[in-house]
């Protein structure tokens, strides 16, 4: 398959939309296993974080 055979479809909608929301928040797109692979190859949790600064860093001032 040629690169430009990639860009001969739309992409659905929803996929377009997970793939937004995701970026934003810098998640994979994917599964849970998929989430889990990725955790683990990382040793690092994947989780949307609270806005802003930590309360701990902010009453330490």
């Amino acid at each position: 398959m040629a690169y430009r055979d990639l860009f001969l479809e739309d992409i659905p909608a929803i996929t377009l939309k997970n793939i937004r929301h995701n970026a934003e928040f810098s998640m994979p797109v994917g599964g849970h296993n998929f989430q889990q692979q990725i955790e683990q190859a990382h040793d690092r949790k994947l989780g949307y974080a609270n806005p802003g600064r930590s309360k701990n860093l902010v009453e330490d001032q």
